[in-house]
């Protein structure tokens, strides 16, 4: 989970999943005639979770459970695209200097420019593939492990719609409730 334009930024979660294709699943909230990607997931079984806990593993900052986010795009990826789109990221910064748009980064935002997601293929030879989500704004958004009843991780699930705000209960009705001791103090 990460910025996919910011290279070597992002969070690695503690636990690995075996390879392969694992459904994707958001819920956007809307408000007046915008909507923003509220919650976004990947599902790992078909069980339904039952708790919920902050995900574990750091970012570039050492912060935990989330991940900054400075383009107002979030994503999930695997190891492999996130190091080819580190590298491609690298590589395009040194042909396209700031203040110019690399072509990778271009072609991320123009993937947003009329959805709220996108499933990008970096490299399908590879199989490298990222999905990204237009959100309301940056920040930091929190990661939480679904366990299901065997205790088995379901699903991830990122909040990208900040749970912190106190006036919005956006959380799905299907879910648990978030734990009590989720910490708020990761968003100042």
């Amino acid at each position: 989970a990460r910025d996919p334009h910011e290279a070597y930024a992002g969070l690695v979660f503690d636990t690995t999943f075996p390879p392969g294709n694992y459904p994707v699943f958001v819920t956007r909230a809307f408000c007046d005639v915008a909507h923003d990607v509220a919650f976004a997931g990947i599902r790992f079984t078909d069980s339904l979770p039952i708790r919920w806990e902050p995900t574990e593993g750091s970012d570039k900052e050492g912060r935990v459970p989330g991940y900054g986010v400075d383009s107002a795009t979030g994503s999930f990826m695997d190891k492999l695209t996130d190091q080819l789109l580190d590298q491609r990221l690298e590589e395009e910064s040194e042909a396209h200097p700031y203040p110019k748009t690399s072509p990778t980064d271009q072609h991320l935002y123009d993937c947003l420019e009329d959805h709220s997601w996108a499933e990008v293929f970096l490299d399908s030879e590879q199989h490298a593939n990222l999905f990204i989500f237009k959100l309301a704004g940056d920040g930091g958004y929190a990661s939480y492990y679904g366990y299901d009843t065997d205790g088995a991780i379901a699903c991830i699930v990122t909040d990208f719609f900040g749970l912190w705000r106190k006036e919005i209960t956006m959380w799905p009705a299907s879910y648990p409730p978030l734990p009590k001791e989720f910490d708020p103090d990761f968003f100042t």
